[in-house]
């Protein structure tokens, strides 16, 4: 086993016995509701309990990882005189990797020999799931630090992510979805299919009319993308909607074949602007638009 640190923020949609499991150590992110303020315990009870409150009317607010909050985080972890990834939610969609290449600036400024290398994943949720489980495993496998970063680096423009929801109101919320545009498609039954770009802005790759319409969708458009399924896992993600989630896979698993699935909750921090019922797929396939 290589001798270095792998972390991650709360984003990555990865359960706390998850990353206990394959040895990579989670960084919090705080989120609002009403006036109080909540670290993600990344745990399925909490995670239960923050969408009934988004059910029952409640609108979180999340916060990005600050500077000072890494430079406390990391240096607790370089007592143990280990180098250091960090693999943060992406630059595109939120701050935290600029503040947490500020936070390294600092801690180097004090501490010239902490090795800490920063990773935007150009991603959310279990974009960053997919890269530290593989990562974790070539740290255990011997691989260095150096041949480990490498492989994030040409690697995280590979992984893909495709979502759908049942409730549209959420993206209304967020921006996503003007008022008109949600009467029509609640009216007409029209579902959106969300993808990632190359630097990991949310668009929508197409709209589809019912939900037998939106699994093959789904089901196509991960056929059509993955590279080598059979020797990969799929992860699947969902936000209090399991039900959905694994009646779409089944669509999936119809026409690729995946070494395994692993699934997990939709964390606060992307839960709270896509609201319950979104679902989420993600794997490694061609390089994204």
């Amino acid at each position: 086993m290589s001798d270095f640190i792998i972390c991650v923020d709360s984003s990555c949609d990865m359960s706390i016995d998850d990353c206990n499991k394959i040895g990579v150590i989670p960084i919090k992110i705080k989120y609002q509701i009403n006036d109080e303020i909540f670290d993600d315990s990344m745990e399925v009870k909490e995670q239960l309990e923050f969408y009934q409150k988004m059910r029952d009317g409640a609108v979180p607010k999340t916060s990005q990882i600050n500077t000072m909050e890494f430079v406390d985080f990391w240096s607790e972890l370089l007592k143990k005189n280990k180098p250091i990834i960090q693999l943060v939610l992406g630059s595109e969609i939120s701050g935290t990797y600029n503040n947490a290449v500020n936070a390294k600036n600092i801690v180097l400024e004090n501490n010239p020999l902490a090795d800490i290398t920063v990773i935007d994943t150009t991603g959310a949720s279990c974009v960053m799931a997919v890269l530290a489980n593989i990562a974790a495993q070539m740290r255990d496998d011997g691989k260095s630090k150096a041949e480990v970063i490498d492989w994030l680096e040409n690697t995280k423009h590979n992984v893909q992510a495709i979502y759908t929801t049942n409730d549209l109101i959420y993206l209304h919320r967020g921006g996503r979805l003007s008022k008109g545009g949600l009467i029509i498609a609640s009216t007409l039954g029209i579902k959106p299919v969300l993808k990632l770009n190359f630097k990991g802005g949310l668009y929508t790759a197409g709209k589809v009319r019912g939900k037998e319409a939106i699994k093959r969708k789904l089901a196509e458009e991960i056929r059509d993308n993955v590279i080598d399924s059979e020797n990969q896992y799929l992860y699947v993600a969902h936000a209090d909607g399991e039900i959905y989630a694994d009646e779409c896979l089944s669509e999936i698993l119809k026409l690729s074949k995946f070494k395994g699935v692993k699934k997990s909750y939709i964390g606060a921090t992307v839960g709270a602007h896509a609201g319950p019922g979104l679902v989420a797929y993600f794997f490694i396939g061609k390089t994204r638009e």
